[in-house]
């Protein structure tokens, strides 16, 4: 699998923009910020090493079949 680089704006499945903006020392996974440098703009979001989005603190999040939105695809 190809890994994220810092800095790099890559697509997520939902179509929108995530920049990479950091990436973790045990290499365990990254994480972005989606729509940046727009009012839309997201605070930090983790993916794992596959571009999969990782939800935190969700409540009532809708099902998911196959991909998340948020999923970056690399």
């Amino acid at each position: 699998m190809k890994n994220a680089e810092i800095g790099k704006t890559y697509k997520t499945v939902g179509g929108w923009d995530a920049l990479v903006i950091y990436i973790c020392s045990l290499n365990s996974g990254f994480y972005a910020v989606h729509k940046p440098n727009s009012i839309y703009e997201s605070s930090p979001i983790f993916h794992r090493l596959d571009g999969t989005s990782t939800t935190a603190l969700s409540v009532n999040e809708r099902p998911c079949y196959g991909k998340h939105p948020a999923d970056i695809i690399l």
